[in-house]
């Protein structure tokens, strides 16, 4: 039996990612300097929330917890291993703080694989949590063009890439990652109740997008239609043929101007030299993968192996070598059982509700792409590891409890009748 009080959840989760946002704005101001990200404050600030996102959606459930035997296994296995990972870790970077963080990432894979169990989401609410998340991503554009005034007018500026624009994210990365998130939103949207402003919207996040220079994200945004159509639109020729060309139309402009061209070296020639240095720092990851193959180095430690491989970065660009460095062969292993897991999660979702079904299949296939040249990671503290873990993992698991959970009751209370 699933508690009615969760109808709240969508809002504590969309609480819990401006929140998490907010020190990013604040810290273009002088003023709030002290709670930039990498001060104590701020890590104090976010591991709060952190901890106090679980408590309160115990709370709004009356401390009730649901969770089956998958779930519960998937769960014990990632914590067990993040925990092996930590102690086969000190040999190599000694550092005892990464021990609470350890704690924390466990606490934020209970939150996220369990607690939807114990919670409904319904399509109006889904609906309203994306009309959020698209609200937010329009603030983050208006905010993007009003302070990048002087490049868009004068074709200049401070930043070390000209074509980088500044944003109150820490790099255009995360930012340009938002942007898709507010595409696969406003597709959703565009489709379910046919509103003008929803295309705007869209428009206005593409051409953010392609201020921004992000190749990674466009390729995901354009993967990410391209399965939307073969999911949804499969019988309905004419629709489909628009949205091909309309992909087709997008991809040439993007190879005109110059996205594409790290891509075409790449399959013609094998060059990876326009990765923008990727490959490097991922072969710094992946040798020291071999020093624990089966276990890692444990979470937290990926700017230690960048500096003593001589890279100044923290994070290795790419979600797999992230979770390869953390916790080896075993741990990659288990994440892709979690894959699986949502797939066969979501392909269920789509049995039930073909829209929301497609949106988030689609959605998946493009993040899978997206982790290749970014550090994408569930469960992790923050507002980027959040927002991606709530939406792509949270909300499309405790909306599939409104269509599957009251089946299974009324299947049991046949049963007992």
């Amino acid at each position: 039996m699933i508690s009615t009080r969760a109808r709240k959840v969508a809002n504590i989760l969309y609480v819990y990612i401006l929140l998490t946002a907010i020190p990013f704005f604040l810290v273009k101001f002088p003023i709030f300097s002290f709670i930039s990200p990498g001060t104590i404050l701020y890590s104090i600030y976010i591991y709060f929330l952190y901890l106090l996102l679980p408590f309160i959606l115990f709370k709004l459930n009356n401390f009730r917890f649901y969770i089956s035997k998958k779930q519960f296994l998937l769960m014990y296995f990632i914590v067990f291993l993040y925990f092996v990972s930590f102690f086969a870790g000190i040999n190599y970077y000694p550092d005892s703080l990464l021990l609470v963080k350890t704690l924390l990432i466990s606490v934020g894979i209970f939150t996220f694989i369990g607690v939807p169990n114990s919670f409904v989401l319904t399509e109006e609410e889904v609906r309203f949590f994306m009309k959020k998340i698209i609200y937010f991503v329009v603030f983050a554009c208006i905010y993007n063009v009003l302070i990048n005034l002087d490049l868009l007018l004068y074709g200049t500026s401070s930043l070390e890439l000209p074509k980088q624009f500044a944003s109150f994210f820490s790099n255009r990365n995360t930012y340009a990652i938002i942007l898709v998130i507010g595409i696969i939103a406003c597709t959703f949207l565009i489709v379910s109740e046919k509103k003008m402003r929803y295309i705007i919207f869209s428009l206005l996040f593409f051409i953010s997008m392609i201020w921004t220079d992000s190749t990674n994200s466009l390729m995901s945004t354009i993967i990410f239609l391209v399965f939307f159509i073969m999911f949804y639109f499969k019988k309905n020729n004419i629709k489909m043929i628009l949205f091909v060309f309309t992909g087709i139309g997008l991809l040439y402009i993007l190879y005109i101007k110059g996205f594409l061209d790290g891509i075409i070296a790449f399959v013609k020639y094998g060059d990876l030299s326009e990765f923008s240095g990727r490959t490097d720092i991922w072969m710094a990851g992946l040798n020291t993968l071999k020093e624990s193959i089966f276990f890692g180095v444990g979470i937290g430690q990926s700017k230690n192996v960048l500096s003593s491989n001589d890279f100044d970065f923290d994070q290795f660009h790419n979600g797999y070598i992230e979770i390869l460095v953390s916790g080896g062969v075993i741990l990659f292993i288990v994440y892709i059982l979690l894959g699986i897991y949502m797939v066969i999660n979501l392909g269920r979702l789509y049995s039930v509700h073909k829209l929301i079904g497609s949106i988030y299949l689609a959605s998946f296939f493009s993040l899978i792409f997206s982790m290749f040249f970014e550090s994408i990671v569930f469960f992790h503290e923050g507002f980027f590891s959040g927002i991606v873990t709530i939406f792509y993992l949270f909300i499309p698991l405790t909306l599939l409890n409104y269509y599957i959970k009251p089946k299974k009751e009324n299947s049991q209370g046949d049963k007992t009748e």
